[in-house]
């Protein structure tokens, strides 16, 4: 994980018989990156947001994954 400290995964669920799954997290909202992305005004960075995703389908998979630009 490279957001250290950045979320916690609180619980997660599968539902078999439509392959679905829940993860709920836990957004640390005194991580240092808010504190750029606004002051008084927090809002989390898209790039953050595609990391979780990463992470997570990389906990489903067990495959490691890489964003790449095509």
């Amino acid at each position: 994980m490279i957001l250290e400290d950045f979320y916690t995964i609180k619980s997660q669920e599968v539902i078999e018989e439509n392959k679905t799954y829940i993860f709920v997290i836990l957004i640390n909202d005194k991580h240092p990156v808010f504190k750029g992305h606004f002051p008084n005004n927090p809002i989390m960075p898209g790039v953050c947001m595609m990391q979780i995703t990463k992470d997570i389908v990389e906990r489903i998979s067990g495959s490691k994954l890489f964003m790449k630009k095509c």
